[in-house]
């Protein structure tokens, strides 16, 4: 799908939604996945630029990783169950 697609499906929905949460529905071998769609940027690919659209996963990897600092409002998620190791050293 590309932006203008993206575009045109998403104003389908009417105003009276537009503080309606924005979620991925993801496949894993766990079964189905939902996360929140936490930032939109742009992601540089070779000669081009493509629309990057960040969940929740990833946004906490980067916070947990030191990558980058803790956006505003962030909260921590809770723990996924058999990652209670994570952290302990």
């Amino acid at each position: 799908m590309n932006l203008g697609e993206a575009k045109k499906a998403l104003a389908k929905f009417p105003a009276d939604m537009d503080s309606a949460e924005v979620m991925f529905v993801l496949a894993t071998p766990k079964g189905r996945q939902y996360e929140l769609l936490c930032a939109v940027g742009i992601i540089p690919i070779n000669d081009t630029c493509a629309v990057g659209l960040c969940g929740t996963s990833y946004i906490q990897e980067q916070v947990e990783g030191g990558k980058m600092e803790k956006p505003p409002g962030y909260e921590n998620l809770p723990p996924v169950e058999g990652d209670e190791w994570k952290g302990q050293g």
